[in-house]
């Protein structure tokens, strides 16, 4: 007779061996498998954003908290590739389909992971794999050679969203642990959040989605009374979506990436700082599985 505790204790695998013989199997999969990975979306309806910028800073930061990060670009022309100072391992997949460098965020503590789709036809199975694991990308693992080679756990994934692609961000926004939609500090902003705040709206299943994005204004110029004034008006429509700090001009940005050392004297530092902040305080459902 098996009592109720002892079934309790098979069920929620106190017992993994007897669980395996149980289920027919008989290797254990390895402790990468099954992993989950909290989820950032990096997004922005409005072009020139700071999209890439502020993911790379966001891994950089979440590194220099002892994280290791894969960042994901999601098309584009592989920016994210200059905040490693285009050094790292090289790594092909699916036969050139998507490329994935590992090393480091220039500065950053940790090592860290970036993944491009090198396939502008590819990027809706690519995100596919990212969101479950499980799924392969063109008949090969995403993430499995990628985690090894990092050597540890990823504690978050962060997804770089090219600009204006809806589609792509609405996928996430059902599975995402957070979401960040940096606004350019212009006239633009204004129609870029009407539009977005529309879409959300419409989409039943990300109104309802239990995590609200945070919205972010970059290039923000204190001493410009136009932007004070978008910046109140944005208020009125985002509430307390809208962070509490923006992200100032750096004009330095360029010349520190030539260098090789974005992050070094960069304002993003202080900025990206607090945003890793919010990513770490904030509840986590971690429903990326590599299982």
């Amino acid at each position: 007779q098996v009592t109720a505790t002892e079934e309790t204790n098979f069920q929620k695998g106190r017992w993994p061996v007897l669980r395996a013989l149980a289920a027919g199997h008989r290797h254990i999969k390895g402790e990468n498998q099954g992993l989950r990975i909290p989820l950032v979306t990096v997004y922005s309806p409005q072009g020139g954003a700071g999209v890439t910028t502020i993911a790379a800073s966001l891994a950089w930061s979440l590194g220099q908290a002892n994280g290791i990060v894969i960042l994901a670009e999601l098309g584009g022309i592989e920016t994210g590739r200059l905040f490693f100072g285009l050094r790292g391992e090289e790594i092909s997949i699916s036969g050139g389909a998507a490329a994935a460098l590992v090393g480091r965020i220039q500065g950053s503590a940790r090592r860290a992971a970036y993944l491009h789709t090198t396939s502008s036809t590819e990027i809706s199975h690519f995100l596919d794999s990212l969101l479950s694991p499980g799924n392969a990308y063109q008949g090969e693992p995403l993430l499995g050679n990628i985690i090894d080679r990092l050597g540890s756990s990823p504690s978050h994934m962060i997804l770089d969203i090219p600009a204006g692609r809806w589609d792509l961000w609405e996928r996430t926004a059902v599975t995402a642990d957070f979401a960040i939609i940096p606004l350019r500090c212009d006239l633009s902003a204004l129609l870029a959040v009407d539009a977005l705040l529309t879409e959300m709206s419409k989409a039943e299943h990300v109104a309802q989605h239990r995590v609200r994005p945070i919205f972010v204004l970059n290039q923000f110029d204190p001493t410009r009374p136009l932007h004070q004034e978008i910046t109140q008006a944005l208020k009125g429509r985002l509430g307390d979506m809208l962070a509490s700090f923006s992200i100032p001009p750096d004009e330095h940005l360029e010349e520190l990436l030539a260098s090789g050392d974005p992050f070094v004297e960069s304002t993003f530092q202080k900025h990206s700082g607090l945003l890793a902040e919010l990513v770490i305080a904030a509840p986590s459902s971690c429903r990326v599985s590599l299982s």
